[in-house]
Formats: C-alpha cells, structure tokens, sequence
C-alpha cells in the first residue's frame, strides 16, 4: 500500500522544520558552548564569591578556561565594550588556571566574574544575531510556517535573564520551564 498526498498548485516541497533547527543549531554551536561554560563559570563564581569555597574557584576556573578557549572569534574590543576586565583578558586569561593556589580576593574574583558576563552578553548577543538572520531567510521562504520558524528558533539559553546577564536563576529556570510546558500543552495561563 502506497498512501501519495495530493499535490497543490504552488506547493514546492514540504518545509523541513526539524532540519531547519538543526542547520541554526549548527551555526549557533560555537556560541551555545560558551554560554554554557560561562553560565557554569558565573554559578561557581558567585558560590565562591559568597562562601569563600576554594572549590568553588577552582570549578569556576575549569569554566573559565573553557569559555575562553571557545570564544576564539569574540574580538577583544566587543568583550571590553561589554565589561570585561583588561587584566583578565590580556594575557592572564592564559595561566589563570594555574595563578591560584588559593581562593583570591572578592576584588580579583568580581573582575573574572565581569569578564565572563561580558563573555557571555557578546556571545549571546552574537547567537541572537545569527538566529535573527535565519528568522528573516526562514519567513521569505512561503514554505514556512511562521509559528513554526517561531518554534524552531526558540532556543532559550540566548535568552537574557532579568538581571541582564547570566546566569538565569533556579527561579527564571523554572519559569521558563513551567512555560515551556504550558505552551506544549496548548494552556496559555
């Protein structure tokens, strides 16, 4: 048994939607990384910031070393316009993993936390960019549901907290989960 769908006048093809996520997926890849390692770096941080956790630090510093090494193509210029801190970026980013044996001072550690916000604004914001670009393509095409490109380009780890940087809180986190949940149930509550 064989089932053919009709064919309509204009219908080109059907819109891959699936494949359409996973091509943007691709290209944001580099950002999403490093969003992800500086939200773990800035969580860390602010632990080690509170309690005083040499653990904390050094956790924080394994994210650090991670963001840095994936923001390869985040220029200097965009990271001090966003807040990072000069000492931290140049040059010491290299050994940072390695400067400490101790937990640093508050003043040491409130500049590697500014440095891995403006880190995470300039990659958030590159990815915004891109997937506003790729909004534009997708809706050109007659092919594409809106709603569905809507859909497909919801990725909420660029999406900014509402403190302005990350990371979110356990609050918004679960916000954006209990309204991700009811927009898959069809409530608008």
């Amino acid at each position: 048994v064989q089932n053919v769908m009709p064919e309509y006048p204009g219908d080109k093809k059907f819109a891959d939607i699936p494949a359409f996520r996973l091509s943007v997926q691709r290209t944001i890849e580099p950002m999403s990384k490093v969003v992800f390692a500086t939200d773990n770096a800035l969580t860390n941080i602010n632990d080690s910031i509170k309690t005083n956790n040499f653990a904390s630090f050094r956790a924080a510093q394994v994210q650090f070393a991670r963001a840095i090494a994936g923001s390869g193509d985040l220029s200097q210029k965009e990271l001090l316009a966003a807040g990072a801190d000069p000492a931290i970026l140049g040059g010491t980013a290299d050994y940072i993993s390695r400067l400490f044996s101790s937990t640093p001072t508050i003043d040491t550690q409130n500049k590697i936390k500014s440095t891995l916000e403006a880190i995470r604004t300039v990659s958030v914001n590159k990815a915004n960019e891109e997937i506003d670009r790729q909004r534009k393509i997708a809706l050109r095409n007659k092919n594409y549901n809106p709603q569905d490109v809507e859909t497909a380009l919801d990725f909420p780890e660029f999406k900014k907290p509402k403190g302005g940087t990350g990371p979110f809180t356990d609050a918004e986190k679960e916000q954006r989960y209990q309204d991700y949940k009811r927009k898959q149930s069809g409530v608008n509550k």
